[in-house]
């Protein structure tokens, strides 16, 4: 094969690695800022890693375009959003989608500055001056951009951790301020959750006795206590839901976390999420 007159370019891997690493980082804290996603600094630079490890095994092996525009394009900012928010938010299809797209664009908006600036060939220096000319410009746009519309809806939805007699049941829930429901002996605190959401976690007396409400069973089986509780919403009538009471409710969002004693939760007939972006609707006073 005749190579005369071909130009190669030397690439060093420790050198792109570092660059995807530092890129990928700096991305991350402006897509945390973007979309209000309180995720770890320890996750973002897993993620970051990820990214930067993926960049490089996709540039030693070199596929095919098509390949190369799929995995550069869509599999790699998947890996990477997924390692940096799994856990922390609900990712969904609709929302993995969204992020990938505000993820591309932040990308190539990035890449197209720095090459304007710097050319095709950038020294780590400048490297580390755009890094910080990245976060700098996010948190401006964040602030005068007016782009109130990319950041996250589930930005009240917690993960939840409910307890009862050594049995647990854990999940997504949401911050209701409409949720003032109350248990009228205690007046304790009620989450509500659909009855699919936690079929394992009830036991059998349990289960029959929701089934039964609000009428009564023919004998107490001694040991199966439910309370009713009474709600009224917008567009039906007023009437009650049967509730268990709980050992402890516990929700965290990132490194905070919050426990709540002495709650009870309310088992509905209807879907809580049409989306299913979570399972249980928190009462208005259990604020993380």
């Amino acid at each position: 094969m005749n190579l005369k007159g071909v130009q190669f370019t030397k690439v060093y891997i420790d050198i792109l690695f570092l660059c995807n690493f530092i890129m990928d980082f700096c991305l991350l804290i402006f897509f945390c800022r973007l979309t209000d996603i309180k995720s770890p600094v320890k996750r973002v630079a897993l993620s970051a890693f990820c990214g930067a490890v993926s960049d490089c095994i996709l540039i030693y092996l070199n596929p095919v375009m098509p390949l190369k525009i799929i995995f550069g394009n869509i599999i790699i900012p998947a890996v990477i959003i997924f390692t940096a928010f799994f856990g922390i938010t609900v990712l969904n299809v609709k929302l993995m989608l969204k992020y990938i797209i505000i993820w591309y664009f932040s990308a190539f908006a990035a890449g197209g500055l720095i090459s304007c600036v710097f050319g095709d060939r950038i020294n780590i220096y400048e490297l580390a001056f755009s890094a910080i000319f990245i976060i700098f410009a996010g948190n401006v746009i964040l602030r005068y951009g007016n782009l109130s519309g990319l950041r996250k809806t589930n930005n009240n939805i917690y993960s939840i951790t409910i307890y009862k007699n050594k049995r647990f049941c854990t999940g997504f829930a949401k911050y209701d301020s409409a949720n003032t429901l109350y248990e009228p002996i205690s007046g304790s605190n009620v989450i509500v959750c659909a009855c699919d959401t936690v079929k394992e976690f009830l036991t059998e007396g349990e289960k029959k006795y929701i089934e039964l409400f609000p009428s009564l069973p023919d004998e107490w089986d001694g040991k199966t206590m439910l309370r009713s509780i009474p709600f009224s919403s917008v567009g039906e009538k007023r009437g009650c839901m049967p509730a268990v009471a709980l050992d402890k409710v516990c929700i965290s969002k990132g490194k905070r976390k919050m426990i709540y004693k002495g709650c009870y939760l309310a088992i509905s007939d209807n879907g809580i999420s049409i989306n299913k972006d979570y399972d249980f609707l928190l009462n208005y006073k259990m604020k993380l």
